[in-house]
């Protein structure tokens, strides 16, 4: 029997085109800027591809004018919001689910940022972190009422625009809507001159209109107070893209830099050793599994949403099969005392990847200089945005606006330099990890077809420069303990017994006459098991550290909620799930 063809759903569409512009002589609202901020709260996939189109097309008209690699970058974000019905149809799970659109290469002058929230309208709008510069809703689209207005007025600033798409049969909604918006603080603007032509709509189903024009009824958020913002602790302004500094060349130091290079900084990545990826970063390969918790914590949601950035990045700047592939996992849960009690759970977001690959993939950036063998012994704040860093030799060594400390446990005690007091920081520790591998043969029945996670993990099958390898482990042990390297490989032997006995068997030999090679790194971790990712200092000092044994599932994650902060844009996560990485707040 013949299989049905499934109609790819919208991010998948998106993977596999290229947005090419089209003529269009609207003039776009978001005219001479060069960070734009649209929220739909409704979802519309044809408006959404008019808008990312027109916004190429006007970035692309001014560079041609400009005729020079010095144009401004551009970042265009796009926050729609679905129903769970409708994240079902586009195999979304409920929550956020943030979607790089790269439309240049190899400099990325312009972006889009999709951010897809999957959810009911009055609880996604409590859960977004921004100011919008221009707001499209439907009358009939989402069941409004004075709370839900209330929500998405404070997802706007003065003088935002409220765009209401509307059609014949909606006006009882629409005059409800009206009075709602008013009471909330919006002021209804003077109806176009020309509005563009609108087509039939069913009554849950927003209408097609050119998405630049504004329609009949249209607002601005100009209420007649003050507008509070004591509770919004973690708002503030965007900081223009200038000279940042990004301490340590690890997972945490070059996802930062990657996510600030993309927005126009130039960024200067300095590390102690001579090369990127040395220190627990280095490891020959590394696993990026889901978690699976019954209540599916705020971890397991964390590293979910993580692992599906990681996958956008891992597709865009690595080689499938070299550096790294997306084989799935199979994740092992073993009850206590019960060997032969265990449940499988096979994730298809599984991958394993080459970690100095994806670091040097990242700082391989044009707006990125990597500088090795620099130690930053103290940090000094010489004024608004003004940090300088000092060598051991209380030498100069650079100057920035904006300074992110990413060294592992070296931020921790850096911070105590620069910042008083830091009780907003958890108490930090480093637990040492000792991986075993070794080479096999391309084709061995003693090898599982795909990686596996549980107590302790296995990838049975990478590339490296001698051939293929697997690799098994790792240990986490603080460093006082000092097991001796053979201690280490039994341990990581016991625990593949578990996960798979066939293969433990098979390596048995291997391990007893030391035949099995070594990594050895260190983790930074806190007692939340969970990043640090926020502001040490109001005025650009920022931190992003501790990741531990995740950092190829919330590296790329927390990079790009530090940058989002840093430049007042939409945040990846639902505010629930961010303040659990937050250190301030």
């Amino acid at each position: 029997m013949a299989r049905t063809q499934r109609r790819d759903t919208y991010p998948q569409r998106l993977k596999k085109s290229h947005i090419t512009a089209t003529s269009n002589k609207v003039q776009p609202p978001w005219s001479g800027q060069n960070v734009w901020r649209w929220l739909l709260t409704f979802y519309d996939e044809q408006q959404l591809q008019d808008i990312q189109k027109a916004w190429v097309l006007d970035t692309e008209e001014a560079k041609d004018a400009k005729n020079t690699i010095a144009t401004p970058f551009k970042t265009l974000h796009l926050v729609a919001c679905l129903s769970p019905q409708q994240g079902q149809a586009q195999h979304l799970d409920p929550g956020f689910h943030r979607l790089e659109v790269g439309l240049d290469a190899p400099l990325l002058t312009r972006q889009v940022l999709l951010t897809l929230c999957v959810g009911q309208v009055a609880d996604t709008l409590k859960e977004l972190e921004f100011e919008a510069d221009v707001v499209s809703l439907h009358a009939t689209a989402t069941p409004w009422n004075r709370w839900t207005v209330q929500a998405l007025a404070r997802c706007c600033r003065r003088g935002t625009q409220v765009w209401v798409e509307s059609h014949a049969e909606s006006q009882e909604a629409e005059s409800s809507l009206m009075v709602l918006l008013s009471q909330a603080g919006f002021v209804a603007q003077a109806a176009p001159s020309q509005t563009a032509p609108q087509t039939a709509a069913t009554p849950n189903t927003p209408p097609q209109t050119s998405a630049l024009s504004a329609p009949a009824l249209s607002y601005t958020y100009d209420p007649q107070w003050d507008i509070k913002t004591q509770r919004r602790i973690w708002r503030s302004p965007a900081q223009e893209p200038g000279h940042c500094t990004v301490l340590g060349a690890g997972l945490a130091g070059a996802s930062v830099a990657y996510a600030l290079a993309r927005r126009g900084w130039r960024v200067l990545v300095l590390d102690a050793a001579s090369m990127p990826a040395a220190g627990a970063s280095g490891l020959p390969a590394g696993l990026m599994a889901p978690q699976d918790s019954r209540d599916d914590s705020p971890r397991s949601r964390l590293i979910r949403a993580g692992i599906e950035l990681t996958h956008q990045h891992a597709q865009r700047l690595l080689i499938e099969g070299q550096d790294w592939a997306p084989t799935g996992v199979m994740t092992l849960q073993m009850a206590e005392d019960l060997a032969d009690n265990r449940t499988e759970t096979w994730h298809p977001s599984g991958a394993w990847i080459r970690p100095g690959q994806l670091v040097r993939a990242w700082l391989a950036h044009p707006l990125i200089t990597f500088q090795g063998h620099t130690y930053v012994a103290r940090i000094s704040h010489e004024g608004p945005q003004s940090w300088k860093l000092w060598d051991t030799q209380d030498q100069l060594i650079n100057t920035s606006s904006c300074v992110v400390l990413a060294n592992a446990g070296g931020a921790f005690e850096l911070a105590k330099t620069c910042t008083t007091p830091l009780t907003k920081l958890p108490a930090m520790e480093q637990l040492q990890g000792v991986l075993s591998w070794g080479y096999r043969e391309a084709e061995d029945p003693n090898f599982a077809m795909h990686p596996v996670n549980g107590y302790g993990s296995l990838i049975p099958k990478f590339p490296m420069p001698e051939g293929w390898a697997w690799i098994t482990g790792a240990t986490y042990e603080v460093p006082r303990n000092e097991l001796e390297l053979q201690q280490h490989h039994q341990h990581n032997l016991e625990r593949l017994r578990q996960l798979q006995p066939r293969t433990a068997e098979a390596l048995s030999e291997n391990f007893e006459q030391n035949h099995v090679q070594h990594w050895v790194g260190t983790r930074c971790v806190n007692s939340k098991r969970l990043p640090c990712v926020g502001s040490l200092e109001a005025s650009g000092l920022w931190i992003h550290a501790a990741l531990g044994s995740r950092g190829l599932s919330l590296s790329a994650l927390g990079a790009e909620l530090l940058a989002s902060r840093i430049g007042a844009e939409p945040w990846p996560l639902p505010k629930d799930l961010a303040q659990h990485l937050m250190v301030d707040g």
